[in-house]
């Protein structure tokens, strides 16, 4: 039975009955201190941690050092906290070519399946990486899925299948250093150093091979 407010009633039948749907047709404000609206729940934020880097580190993991070199490093971990974060950070330095053969057609590639357990986590990390401005919303003909990779402590990180793209796509060829070079450009005392200690190498092995002879012919 429906009471229709005018006096008047209806038998409906509980399967042809419509959902009940709460409409707001105005919004207050009210101050967190009012007592005559009962208690006021508000949304939980998520409030981004501004410890030091020596604030987060665990004791523990310092233990095999001294008390002067856990001091040193703690000082130095807080002198370059902003090296030291868990926020990835954005290089703009250069921007960053993909040369692709004249044949590569781009195609959107058919998304893989999210497992439900690991959407939550998706969503999250897409969420933050929107956020974070390293990446943004394309329209770009030429779309990769994601592949969803579990982690040993239970997490997800997302990884982007590019094997289309990599198979169309021109590599860079860059010549690599000799040794010598790349000792050259370090700079001269660290040359002089490893030379000093292939000098000791060598004359340890000299004295070792006298004392040998030595003990051979006595």
């Amino acid at each position: 039975m429906v009471d229709l407010g005018s006096n008047g009633t209806r038998h409906v039948h509980a399967n042809k009955s419509r959902r009940f749907v709460a409409r707001v047709n105005g919004c207050s404000v009210i101050s967190e201190c009012d007592s005559e609206f009962g208690h006021v729940l508000t949304p939980a934020t998520d409030v981004l941690s501004c410890a030091l880097p020596s604030q987060r580190i665990d004791e523990s993991q310092l233990t095999h050092l001294e008390s002067s070199q856990r001091q040193k490093l703690l000082h130095l971990l807080d002198e370059f906290h902003d090296r030291f974060t868990d926020t990835p950070g954005l290089c703009d330095a250069a921007v960053h070519r993909i040369v692709t053969t004249p044949e590569f057609v781009p195609r959107q590639m058919r998304p893989y399946r999210v497992p439900d357990a690991l959407k939550p986590d998706v969503d999250r990390q897409i969420r933050e990486l929107l956020e974070l401005g390293l990446i943004r919303p394309s329209n770009s003909p030429m779309a990769s899925p994601i592949v969803c990779v579990t982690k040993k402590d239970g997490g997800v990180r997302i990884a982007v299948d590019y094997r289309y793209l990599n198979s169309f796509t021109v590599g860079d060829a860059y010549p690599m250093a000799t040794i010598d070079d790349v000792l050259r450009k370090i700079g001269t005392p660290v040359h002089q150093h490893v030379r000093r200690q292939e000098w000791l190498l060598a004359d340890t092995r000299c004295r070792r091979r006298s004392l040998v002879n030595r003990v051979r012919d006595s």
